[in-house]
């Protein structure tokens, strides 16, 4: 009996320190650090994963990268795909004039921009003879360098799919590369998970793109996100979109005077449902209903750093369909079993700012003072389509349906509302006159109508009577 009161207690004991340690350790936890303390370097993240010193020295200065050390480059760019653009901006050195060529700087990150001479690949790692990782291809781009520096040679897991059919690119890229080769006579040798793509001034590009297109490349917003929307309508909102969304959402938002110059792109409700990617990325005004408005917080302390976003409004629109039938349905789905819309189609209007009469409507439903749950304020819209997105929203839809919702998104410029017809001095005084003529004409024919009457029973004649 002693002997289990012992061993309960020394239990006891054991769990209570190691209690105490696991809270003294949490202080040191990721979570926990303070702003003073950065994230570690890259090549310092990588070492676990057999990126030691005895890595970084199979690159030596002066040469290139050839068949005797490709697979080591493969090896690092397999990698870089699972860190963040966050992590990306907190490791690079941006657009240096001058990079050391004695191995001291391999492994470490500079962001180079400059000019796309020439796109080689795609190269299968099966052709290789490299297995075993997770990319099937990459390419190898050729790069100008903007500040001087000597051409660069990047291995790249992604670039733009419309850079692969051209032959001679002058397109303005962007990249955050890992120097792994490095000489005074050859070119620089980076490792770079993709390239950003940007105008620079007057778009000289030989690809044709679309002004709007052209314009959001222009403030900083990457192409090579843009056209990759193309690919990912009818889906929901995920991480794949967080670039693009957020940063056409930080130029529209606020846009600069070149922003007037952009063309807006005719459009209807159909083909927007039906070919939605010949209208992504480009400028479009329509009209709407507001039904909901929903203030969204950022709370991704990161987004909110890099893009200057610390909240902003989803709108549930409507569009008039002005007798167009739109039937929706899922492809598994029966003909008959589909939802048929026939006076408007629900629509999603994304913008960081409400005008005060659409705000004052939307605080007057949350307040519970409004007549109805929901508003109705028509709007002018002007701004970007982003997508057709995939929702699951009961306000549309039954409770038990699995089918979810296909909506275009828009991430709105400008957002105004459309004022009622109001009755001014002159339609004022064109009413008064009209109720003035309307009294004396219903006069003069009420007076025309009695004196007749009185005429007809003076020439009546009279019956006689007896006495």
């Amino acid at each position: 009996m002693k002997w289990r009161e012992v061993y309960r207690i020394v239990s006891c004991l054991i769990v209570w320190i190691v209690s105490i340690q696991f809270i003294a350790a949490d202080d040191d936890l990721p979570w926990k650090l303070g702003q003073e303390d950065s994230l570690p370097e890259l090549r310092t993240l990588l070492e676990p994963l057999g990126f030691d010193d005895a890595y970084w020295q199979t690159f030596q200065h002066g040469r290139t990268l050839d068949s005797d050390n490709r697979e080591a480059g493969i090896r690092l760019l397999d990698r870089l795909a699972i860190f963040s653009p966050e992590q990306w901006a907190t490791w690079r050195t941006s657009m240096p004039t001058t990079i050391p060529i004695d191995g001291s700087a391999r492994g470490q990150v500079f962001e180079i921009r400059g000019q796309v001479k020439t796109v080689h690949g795609p190269y299968r790692l099966a052709d290789e003879g490299l297995y075993g990782f997770k990319i099937d291809t990459f390419h190898v781009v050729d790069v100008e360098p903007d500040n001087g520096l000597p051409p660069c040679k990047v291995l790249c897991r992604q670039i733009p799919s419309s850079w692969s059919s051209a032959k001679n690119l002058h397109e303005s890229c962007c990249f955050d590369g890992v120097l792994m080769v490095g000489g005074a006579d050859g070119p620089y040798w980076f490792a770079a998970d993709r390239l950003k793509w940007f105008v620079s001034g007057e778009y000289q590009g030989s690809i044709p793109i679309a002004k709007s297109w052209q314009f959001l490349g222009a403030n900083g917003v990457d192409l090579v996100r843009v056209e990759a929307l193309q690919k990912r309508n009818q889906r929901p909102l995920n991480n794949d979109d967080r670039e693009a969304f957020y940063s056409i959402l930080r130029v529209v938002s606020d846009p600069p005077e070149s922003w007037q110059s952009v063309p807006t792109t005719p459009w209807d409700l159909t083909d927007l449902l039906v070919a939605p990617q010949k209208f992504q990325g480009k400028r479009l005004r329509g009209r709407a209903t507001a039904r909901r408005v929903t203030k969204v917080l950022v709370d991704d302390p990161a987004i909110a750093r890099r893009f200057g976003i610390d909240a902003y409004y989803q709108i549930d629109i409507f569009f008039r369909l002005d007798g167009t039938k739109i039937r929706l349905r899922s492809p598994d789905r029966p003909l008959n079993d589909a939802r048929i819309y026939t006076n408007g189609y629900p629509a999603t209007l994304v913008c960081r700012h409400l005008p005060k009469k659409l705000e004052s409507a939307a605080k007057k439903v949350l307040a519970g003072t409004a007549k109805a749950e929901l508003i109705k304020v028509p709007l002018d819209l002007d701004g970007v389509f982003f997508k057709v997105w995939s929702y699951r929203s009961t306000f549309l839809m039954d409770e038990n349906s699995e089918q979810l919702h296909p909506s275009p998104l828009f991430l709105a410029a400008a957002v105004e509302v459309v004022e009622s017809p109001q009755i001014g001095k002159s339609s004022r005084f064109s009413f008064g006159v009209l109720a003035v003529f309307i009294f004396f004409f219903a006069g003069a024919w009420a007076l025309a109508w009695w004196s007749q009457r009185g005429w007809a029973d003076r020439r009546k004649p009279k019956r006689s009577t007896d006495s």
